[in-house]
């Protein structure tokens, strides 16, 4: 059965944020990229010539290395600006394409994205800050982002200094789920801002905590900070605010879905995706308030 070029592009998210708290988590959204056309339609005209094949794949090749060169800068800078030992810090990555870096003609700046339910899709991560404040307020998103990478393991830091920067203030407290579990980054990001992260340690095989140490200090130093986090969690009080992450990111993902009726992006393009994400988070931020405006004056 031939496949079509002309995969519809899916969206990764991820939220989080209270003004004591922050809150991440992830999700895929299909975008326009991914669709498959009838099987009967014809190719599209600019690849039934043949040199306009060989253009649109030199320009394909062309992107292809922008974003080695993109990656590669934004590794050295992460590098120069980690507050770890060096071997602590991100690995150094080459400049040039991987040998099994892809691209998608009909949106390149997106990226093959695994899924927990659907496998792989095309697409991109888009990530959601989301407030909590005391008994009574409004949780709204004071944050939102769209990046390439398919993982969360470098976005903890980003995410925290956009939403210090909208909202004016660090929150108390910073939640996220273990996907965002990047030591480095949580040590950053508590010197910087001053705030507490409650983060679960990943378990993997280089995470486990019975694991024989190597002789590196900044191993050990690493191994003590996840054992440190873990016991922080089994603490009642710490447990407790935890939990509240999944009753507060979660409702903000089934609005957006089914509320709001958001399940594919319409437009392509990295700058066009954060656009239309942010009026997402916008609309769902409309509709909160008005929905406590109409439960605190009924008669308004």
């Amino acid at each position: 059965m031939r496949k079509n070029r002309h995969k519809k592009t899916r969206r990764l998210v991820r939220p989080g944020l209270i003004f004591l708290c922050l809150f991440f988590r992830t999700v895929r959204i299909p975008c326009k990229a991914d669709a498959y056309p009838a099987e009967e339609e014809q190719l599209p005209a600019e690849l039934t010539d043949a040199r306009a094949r060989r253009e649109r794949l030199r320009a394909a090749k062309l992107e292809l290395e922008q974003q080695a060169r993109e990656r590669h800068a934004k590794v050295e800078q992460a590098r120069a600006a980690s507050v770890v030992p060096p071997r602590g810090r991100p690995r150094p990555v080459s400049p040039a394409p991987k040998a099994g870096d892809t691209i998608n003609l009909s949106d390149p700046q997106s990226a093959l994205t695994p899924t927990a339910q659907e496998g792989f899709i095309q697409g991109y991560n888009a990530q959601l800050a989301v407030s909590l404040g005391e008994a009574g307020s409004v949780s709204l998103i004071v944050a939102a982002e769209v990046v390439r990478e398919t993982s969360d393991i470098q976005q903890l830091a980003p995410m925290t200094d956009a939403l210090v920067a909208n909202v004016g203030a660090a929150p108390g407290v910073v939640l996220a789920d273990t996907g965002y579990d990047n030591t480095p980054q949580i040590i950053a990001v508590q010197q910087r801002h001053g705030v507490r992260v409650l983060c679960p340690p990943a378990r993997s095989a280089k995470a486990r905590a019975d694991r024989q140490s190597r002789p590196y200090r900044w191993d050990r130093e690493r191994q003590a900070l996840r054992e440190s986090m873990r016991e922080r969690l089994r603490q009642p009080h710490e447990r407790a605010l935890y939990r509240r992450r999944s009753t507060s990111i979660e409702p903000v993902f089934g609005i957006i879905k089914n509320a709001l009726g958001f399940r594919r992006f319409a437009l392509r393009g990295l700058d066009q995706v954060r656009l239309e994400w942010n009026l997402v988070s916008l609309a769902f931020n409309c509709r909160r308030l008005a929905a406590a405006r109409k439960q605190s004056h009924p008669w308004t």
